[in-house]
């Protein structure tokens, strides 16, 4: 071979070098079918930086990757094949060994933490909520993760706020395997107010006087006084009506103590003029019977059966309820039924009124794990950032579980149940990965997957319209989720009671909502609240701007 061609040769396998080191996160091997990247277009904003596509990197990779989930491919005992089989084909896949522990639903936290104190369980472990992240610093079973990622480039191309969304005591201790957000809507039924001839309900005046007509003015046509206007199981279904006299509960709804973009701080909102609206609105709901008596004893279950079999007209709960679920539950009973979710109700306040939580599922590294910079390494560059390692992680084998039409993936039928496969869920959805990219949808026939894409363009619609509008606002990580306060650890018990009384005497005429606030400011106070507020605002370098 002449020195020319050598020379050429060698310029083009450095220029190959070049450019392999200058790519972006990896990249599918089946670029063309499975290339996949899913969010919404807000939600990509909150957690990637503006080159959303993650680096490349290249630490060595452990011997085996340990998992440790629940519900991976149905629960512990379920699909012992199939769970088996994933494995094999994961490390076929990527290269990368897996080692997936699949742990009950049933007592599955008590189960992890006895596993972990015994030494059973090493590598990453998925808890379900930030205070068990707490509780296993607190225990020293937690790895801080910091020193090990902090030349991840992949990692460091998330936003901060992604990556400081597990971090406590100034550490990173838990990595979010998914990014994305959900939020409640008052799902209302369409066809009642086409009935009644009434408009979508934007205000809480508005509401009202929607769950009168919907309790008075037979909706459903079938000339029975046999409908109620809204139901709920507690306040957790009840939300957006406080939201709308700025007197916003937290993130589940079932307290008060709550952190407000508005005032930037945590803050106890019984102790807010509002508050007193609030409760009076509630209590007029309740004396005519416009809101379901039954709400205080409720299970989730009962509320959502009192949609389903018709007896009432609206609720507030997860969106896209409305649209796809209760569609879907009420087909054959009630074929003429339709729904329309409202994001937020306008009242008093009238902007940053619902929240939407970012987060995914939860990992802490366990003290002790073998190769513990490998394994947290492995798992943001396979799981969270590789195309083909993300998505088989969340829906399985590829041509199995799941195929590409295009860039949707289509969740297949297993033809033993003729129901969908189960998944392995070892991840929830990473922005880069979102449905406005690639939508996922159930096999079905050609109708059912036109619905299905429709629906998930209906949700992308409703969220990026009430982002638009300021009606909704992001809660960027645990520490404004839940207050990081081992005061509130210890008290919680307590305070959740109290807030439930002001609740039930209120609208059961027991007292005022001026008593009964009065009662719970003064409780909370012998309670030592004010130190919950004190120590949830430091965590987050705020001053407290209330007391009790």
């Amino acid at each position: 071979m002449s020195k020319s061609k050598i020379k050429i040769y060698c310029f083009i396998l450095c220029l190959t070098m070049i450019v392999s080191l200058a790519v972006g996160c990896v990249q599918s091997k089946n670029d063309g079918t499975t290339n996949t990247q899913q969010t919404t277009n807000n939600q990509e904003k909150t957690t990637q930086s503006e080159n959303s596509t993650p680096a490349q990197t290249g630490p060595q990779r452990p011997e085996v990757l340990e998992v440790t989930r629940t519900l991976y491919f149905g629960d512990a005992t379920d699909n012992p094949e199939l769970k088996e089989e994933f494995m094999v084909e994961f490390e076929k896949r990527t290269g990368q060994k897996l080692k997936v522990n699949a742990i009950p639903r049933n007592g599955y936290m008590e189960k992890v933490n006895l596993m972990i104190s015994s030494g059973e369980l090493k590598g990453l472990v998925s808890v379900f909520t930030p205070a068990d992240v707490l509780k296993a610093i607190e225990d020293g079973t937690a790895e801080p993760l910091d020193d090990y990622l902090k030349d991840n480039a992949n990692w460091n191309k998330f936003s901060q706020d992604y990556r400081d969304s597990l971090k406590f005591q100034g550490h990173i201790y838990g990595i979010n395997a998914g990014y994305s957000g959900n939020y409640f809507t008052r799902a209302i039924r369409k066809d009642w107010l086409d009935n009644l001839g009434l408009d979508v309900p934007e205000t809480v005046d508005d509401l009202f006087e929607v769950a009168k007509a919907f309790t008075e003015n037979d909706p459903d046509q079938n000339g029975q006084n046999d409908t109620g206007g809204l139901t709920a199981a507690g306040t957790w279904n009840l939300g957006d009506i406080f939201q709308a006299f700025d007197a916003r509960l937290d993130n589940t709804s079932s307290g008060s103590i709550t952190w407000d973009p508005k005032e930037g701080a945590w803050i106890d909102s019984m102790l807010k003029p509002g508050m007193i609206d609030a409760l009076k609105y509630l209590k007029r709901l309740y004396d005519n019977k416009y809101l379901d008596n039954e709400f205080l004893t409720n299970s989730g279950n009962n509320m959502r059966e009192k949609i389903y079999t018709g007896k009432y007209g609206s609720t507030f709960y997860w969106a896209m309820f409305g649209y796809t679920t209760c569609r879907n539950e009420m087909a054959k009973t009630f074929p003429e039924a339709e729904f329309v979710e409202v994001p937020a109700l306008k009242g008093t306040r009238t902007e940053q009124l619902n929240h939407r939580v970012l987060n995914g599922i939860v990992y802490i590294l366990v003290k002790g794990t073998k190769q513990p910079k490998e394994t947290v390494n492995a798992f943001v560059d396979l799981i969270l950032c590789d195309k083909d390692a993300h998505f088989m992680s969340r829906y399985g084998i590829e041509n199995k579980t799941y195929k590409w039409e295009g860039n949707t993936l289509v969740i297949l039928n297993n033809p033993e149940t003729g129901k969908p496969y189960d998944v392995p869920g070892l991840t929830g959805e990473m922005p880069e990965f979102g449905q406005d990219k690639y939508p996922v949808i159930y096999d079905g026939t050609p109708q059912e997957r036109e619905r299905s894409l429709n629906d998930i363009n209906i949700k992308n619609e409703m969220t990026e319209k009430a982002f638009k509008e300021g009606l909704l606002f992001d809660v960027p990580s645990a520490a404004y989720d839940s207050p990081i306060s081992a005061t509130f650890t210890n008290t919680s018990v307590d305070y959740y009671k109290l807030y439930e009384e002001v609740i039930a005497s209120v609208v059961t005429g027991k007292a005022t909502p001026e008593e009964a606030v009065r009662t719970y400011r003064e409780k909370m106070k012998a309670l030592g609240a004010d130190k919950i507020l004190e120590e949830a605002n430091a965590a987050i370098g705020k001053k407290s701007v209330m007391q009790y």
